[in-house]
């Protein structure tokens, strides 16, 4: 990524060049659950977006 950005452009190149996608699910109260649901969606959106870079 150094030769394709300065320092003084990331902020810029990002929001040119990404997306970003918040998802909020509801919690059921068992923690255990929410943990599953979370990771089984996860993987669901990293399957159909295919991201090149994930935090």
């Amino acid at each position: 990524m150094c030769g394709v950005v300065s320092g003084s452009d990331i902020k810029k190149w990002l929001k040119t060049n990404t997306d970003k996608l918040d998802v909020i699910i509801k919690s059921s109260g068992d923690k255990h659950l929410d943990k599953i649901v979370l990771n089984f969606i996860e993987g669901l959106l990293q399957y159909r977006f295919k991201p090149r870079y994930e935090k």
